[in-house]
């Protein structure tokens, strides 16, 4: 964690990693983020939210963090009382926007399938219709996920709307009724490996190329690792190795891509990215 900063989405998670697995250091730093996060005034971004709320559900569930419970049902709560639209049975991408976005979606339906397994009422239906919307309303088989349904100017084939939304839909497809998301969850791995892959990089592209564009865009580091945990989980293990590989080449200093790929990494060993 840098000194007189707030640690990034993809450190916290990396402490997470480290601390289940008994890392008193990294449990340490992982609880003085939560501090840190919790004094932060509510996100209101649907991402921002979604990914506090999923780490403070994976803490609650850790071994002597508990005491970050009520802090995560508070998360849940304005998830589902704040930004769910029932009407549409999808998550707005600010609390009073029209706007419906995949990626914020995919994340919220993560944050809340961690919360039902903790028992939270409401959290898997809710959960399951994010991860139905992206597959009704915001997929075509040609050209990937819509970024957002309501936006004016929308794209397809984001990096983190795809390995976000893959994610999302593999966590929701274990559950019982859940093989038509199972599905979704391997049509967007699909998508990962045959259209944001930058052969050039070796690794993946931040969204999938237009014609006649130069080189690729290089892609967030917490897409890219949420790209790299999807391969993992849906058994593309090639694309795994090669994007880590391509991941670590070019992460330079910059602490959120050295996090990202250090928690990539640590999920092959420890067995979290498999199913």
């Amino acid at each position: 964690m840098n000194v007189g900063a707030p640690a990034s989405f993809e450190e916290l998670e990396l402490h997470l990693e480290l601390a289940v697995r008994g890392d008193a250091a990294a449990r340490a730093e992982l609880e003085r983020g939560l501090d840190a996060l919790a004094a932060m005034p509510e996100a209101e971004d649907l991402s921002c939210a979604a990914r506090g709320a999923r780490l403070l559900w994976g803490a609650a569930a850790a071994t002597g963090l508990e005491r970050w419970r009520p802090r995560a049902e508070s998360a849940a709560s304005r998830l589902l009382e704040t930004f769910f639209d029932p009407e549409a049975a999808a998550f707005r991408s600010t609390p009073r926007s029209r706007v419906l976005p995949a990626e914020g979606n995919a994340l919220a339906a993560l944050a809340l399938a961690r919360a039902a397994a903790a028992g939270r009422a409401g959290a898997a239906q809710a959960a399951a219709q994010a991860v139905d919307f992206l597959r009704a309303r915001l997929y075509d088989p040609l050209l990937g996920l819509l970024s957002a349904d309501g936006a004016s100017a929308p794209e397809y084939g984001l990096l983190g709307d795809v390995a976000w939304g893959a994610l999302a839909a593999e966590e929701l497809g274990r559950a019982s009724g859940g093989e038509a998301r199972a599905a979704f969850s391997e049509e967007l791995a699909r998508v990962l490996v045959r259209d944001l892959w930058d052969p050039a990089r070796n690794g993946f592209a931040a969204r999938i190329a237009r014609r006649g564009e130069g080189a690729a865009e290089r892609p967030d580091p917490g897409a890219e690792a949420a790209a790299l945990e999807a391969c993992l989980r849906l058994g593309r293990r090639r694309a795994y190795a090669l994007g880590l590989a391509a991941a670590r080449a070019s992460a330079g200093d910059d602490p959120r891509a050295l996090a990202a790929v250090a928690r990539a990494a640590a999920l092959e060993t420890s067995g979290s990215g498999e199913r």
